[in-house]
């Protein structure tokens, strides 16, 4: 592909040992943010554990958000678009921050496919943001930007534990019905099992060399405490609260529906900003009135196992078999979602 010619860039890589999402999400944000005219920088951060979404996509309808929490993984919304997915340390972001002409998706995108050509595998960029291998996808790639100040990350897959992609990111079989945005499910590949052996480090070192051949200069490296740290404190908060995570605009139902040895249960949630608006249960159990405290509990109570299993359990019910039945029905939630 012919490449514009640029007079005068700066060419800069930072690469941060953090492996806590929020963190370096709000340090890309602020890289960003402070970008200078002429700078292009390519950043390199990595996840533990971690479920990353798009800005616009609902959390419980992509992940199996209590399975994760329980194993100590954690959720995360990125300010771009597109779709969800599983970062771990055998995954490598990638971020290129540029402004104005200096910001070319086709050459980024050309990095990183030389990069991986350069290790001996085969890559080719195929539609308008994937980056692939023998019709695999082994790299998926977002934007946003600040201004005029643009930003394009996105991940290599190196040796990513698959069965935790497939664990996490297939959501259980509940009747959700959202209407955010649902992620396009792909065939993906992890560069480890087309060349045994190769590793993130040799990624990062190749992205590196790749990075400087493509603009015919050579990069900086640079700590990343160039940036404001409170600042980034900040925003890390904000990527890490449950507003951000959970309370956004989207609205979603999840009906919960099961059989017990004294009935069935349908429980019908309508969630908006993360809180139940309304509950509705259906049942043949024999008692009339069943049902009616358990709805009542749950209005106004943050979506999630803990805070609905939680409402349950503190409904004051007038015997014993009320109780049992109350008991089945936030262990069955519990699991459901969890």
């Amino acid at each position: 592909m012919e490449e514009r010619t640029i007079d005068k860039f700066d060419l800069k890589i930072i690469e941060t040992k953090s492996v806590d999402p929020y963190y370096n999400l709000a340090l890309e944000w602020q890289l960003l943010k402070n970008l200078e005219c002429g700078e292009v920088i390519l950043y390199l951060w990595q996840n533990e554990k971690t479920v990353v979404i798009g800005k616009n996509q609902n959390a419980y309808a992509q992940c199996n958000v209590e399975l994760l929490k329980k194993n100590g993984g954690l959720v995360a919304r990125r300010p771009s678009g597109g779709g969800a997915v599983y970062h771990d340390l055998g995954n490598l972001n990638f971020s290129f921050l540029a402004r104005g002409e200096l910001y070319d998706t086709g050459r980024q995108l050309g990095i990183i496919a030389d990069t991986v050509c350069s290790l001996g595998i085969d890559a080719r960029i195929t539609g308008r943001n994937d980056v692939e291998t023998d019709g695999k996808k082994f790299s998926g790639n977002a934007f946003y930007r600040i201004g005029d100040r643009r930003c394009h990350h996105g991940t290599v897959m190196v040796d990513t534990d698959k069965e935790a992609v497939a664990r996490y990111l297939n959501v259980s079989a509940q009747k959700l019905k959202s209407k955010g945005i649902d992620s396009v499910k792909s065939r993906v590949c992890c560069l480890g099992d087309l060349k045994p052996g190769v590793d993130v480090k040799q990624v990062k070192d190749a992205i590196a060399v790749q990075f400087a051949n493509h603009y015919n200069a050579e990069p900086q490296l640079v700590d990343e405490t160039r940036t404001n740290g409170g600042e980034i404190a900040k925003r890390a908060e904000l990527y890490g609260s449950w507003d951000w995570l959970f309370g956004n605009r989207i609205s979603f139902t999840n009906e919960f529906e099961t059989r017990f040895d004294w009935g069935e249960v349908n429980l019908v949630l309508d969630v908006r900003h993360g809180v139940i608006q309304s509950a509705q249960l259906y049942t043949d159990a024999l008692d009339a009135d069943f049902g009616r405290d358990i709805c009542a509990a749950l209005i106004s109570k943050r979506y999630g196992a803990d805070s609905i299993t939680q409402a349950i359990s503190e409904i004051e019910a007038h015997d014993e078999d009320m109780k049992r039945m109350n008991r089945d029905i936030a262990d069955y939630i519990s699991g459901a979602m969890g």
